[in-house]
């Protein structure tokens, strides 16, 4: 008997030995920091390995530039292969406004981003567009098939050197861009009080509270024609009048 408890007790230290990695790698998940992680390591962002995307720390800035960036990547590749002009690869920034709602149907205003100039802009992106000097054309730093998850990652670099900035005591690192104003909201008519007479016009539905089924008014006579008498055979009939 005393073989088989120290059997059984064997058995018991494997079973604890067998889920001591779990935790150890559960305590492993919860301890990852994500300023500590390199933006450029990171196979997938929406999760870094506990449940924590890339972007937990985005603000309204973050993700405006980040639409940025896509969009006009896209504008870019897009407009060279539609034009088809190796005269012509892109156009101006005083043309970008018109491209730009000519593809995405939307307005592009330099005061979305707090900024007065175009160069100001392009500051802003300078990891994904700028323009040529010679040329003064805006050129696209990225290649065509660029993964959107790459964008992202791009944005989040971005935010950390300005985060670094401004922990540094840089105020001009710190972006405030006006959001634009909620839509008007469609004013809800009120239910109408429990028991109150149905409008003209409207039917309550049947069943509802506060219906009540209406009675037609007995006027004394009855409004149909009388119901014709049935022809009788007798004494008074047709062919006894004969």
């Amino acid at each position: 008997m005393a073989k088989k408890k120290e059997s059984s007790g064997a058995d018991g230290e494997k079973e604890k030995d067998a889920e001591a990695p779990v935790e150890e790698e559960e305590v492993k998940l919860m301890e990852i920091n994500a300023e500590d992680i390199d933006v450029s390591s990171v196979d997938d962002v929406t999760d870094l390995g506990n449940g924590e995307p890339l972007f937990a720390c985005f603000a309204y800035e973050d993700w405006t530039l980040l639409a940025a960036r896509y969009e006009l990547h896209l504008l870019l590749h897009a407009f060279k292969k539609d034009l088809n002009d190796p005269d012509r690869p892109s156009f101006a920034e005083g043309h970008v406004a018109f491209y730009y709602n000519k593809y995405f149907k939307k307005p592009f205003q330099l005061k979305s981003f707090s900024c007065k100039e175009f160069k100001d802009f392009t500051e802003l992106v300078k990891d994904t567009m700028d323009c040529n000097e010679e040329t003064k054309l805006l050129d696209t730093k990225l290649a065509e098939d660029t993964e959107a998850a790459h964008f992202v990652k791009l944005a989040e670099e971005d935010r950390r050197e300005r985060q670094r900035r401004a922990d540094a005591g840089d105020e001009t690192a710190a972006l405030n861009f006006p959001r634009p104003a909620p839509g008007p909201r469609q004013p809800q008519s009120a239910p109408p009080p429990r028991g109150s007479a149905p409008q003209s016009g409207s039917r309550p539905a049947s069943g509802g509270q506060g219906y009540q089924p209406q009675k037609r008014p007995y006027s004394g006579a009855s409004s149909y024609p009388p119901p014709k008498q049935p022809r009788s055979y007798g004494s008074s009939s047709y062919y006894s009048r004969r």
